[in-house]
């Protein structure tokens, strides 16, 4: 049996739906209505203080589609609300389907570089999961299946985001301390020393090394967060055809790219 759906977690499963096929009492134009994708309820208006966290609509074919508030993608299938073949996404990550959720990858063979490496997740597509890079990482997104997503490490860093009863942690970044596998949430600390608790589509995770710009040639400082959570600075430096060569590689019908030597100079105090 699934848990309790908290009011925090029913609070971000609003859906704006968007269907012209319905048969309005007026005639003042198209208005939506909102769906909970949790508690499978509609109504006219959203709770107060709520906003929509999905917008759906219909494609020419009539197919439904489901678009991010924010704008930063769109899937087929909300996971809350899954119709494909096979077992539910659910029965395997039990709290952890919410879109946005914050996981990593493991246990990949054929791209066994990508292990550890933390994403957002997004949908599912035939069964298997969509876990969106983070922007460090360019923000692919790769198809893997459930088997290969776990929750963030402790020690992860992550950003805080979209938090409706404590909006000054917005944008504020911690790692994480503890992970509540049946409820679906991390525990977060901050560098002042406090922490908080939050469902797990609450944060994103965050590469440890800041600023990086691929596409500078130059010599450029930048920031990396260590174990503690302090910042720390050093200098990047990339090779004079780094750019050019991850062009050709991107163009190339081989799945493989090329590798760099990491050359790491340590100064003293």
């Amino acid at each position: 049996a699934r848990c309790n759906t908290s009011d925090e977690e029913l609070a971000a499963s609003w859906v704006e739906v968007w269907d012209p096929g319905l048969d309005l009492p007026d005639a003042s134009g198209l208005h939506p209505y909102y769906w909970n994708c949790r508690s499978e309820t509609s109504q006219r208006d959203l709770p107060r203080g709520v906003v929509a966290t999905w917008t759906a609509r219909k494609n020419k074919e009539g197919r439904w589609y489901y678009a991010h508030m924010s704008g930063s993608h769109t899937v087929w299938c909300l996971p809350t609300a899954w119709n494909g073949k096979g077992s539910l996404p659910w029965a395997q990550l039990h709290g952890w389907d919410a879109p946005g959720t914050a996981m990593a990858l493991a246990g990949l063979t054929e791209e066994s570089r990508l292990n550890g490496q933390v994403g957002e997740l997004i949908g599912f597509r035939d069964g298997r999961a969509l876990l969106q890079l983070t922007p460090q990482l360019e923000g692919d997104v790769v198809t893997v299946d459930i088997a290969n997503l776990q929750p963030l490490s402790v020690g992860t860093a992550v950003e805080i985001r979209d938090l409706l009863q404590a909006p000054e942690l917005n944008g504020q970044v911690g790692t994480v301390e503890e992970v509540n596998v049946e409820r679906g949430r991390y525990k977060v600390g901050f560098r002042d020393g406090t922490s908080k608790s939050v469902l797990a589509n609450r944060v994103v995770g965050k590469s440890r090394l800041w600023d990086i710009d691929l596409k500078d040639h130059s010599e450029r400082p930048c920031v990396f967060i260590d174990s503690a959570g302090q910042h720390r600075k050093y200098v990047l430096t990339l090779p004079t055809d780094f750019w050019s060569a991850r062009l050709e590689d991107r163009g190339g019908e081989s799945r493989t790219r090329r590798s760099w030597p990491l050359l790491i100079y340590m100064h003293g105090n």
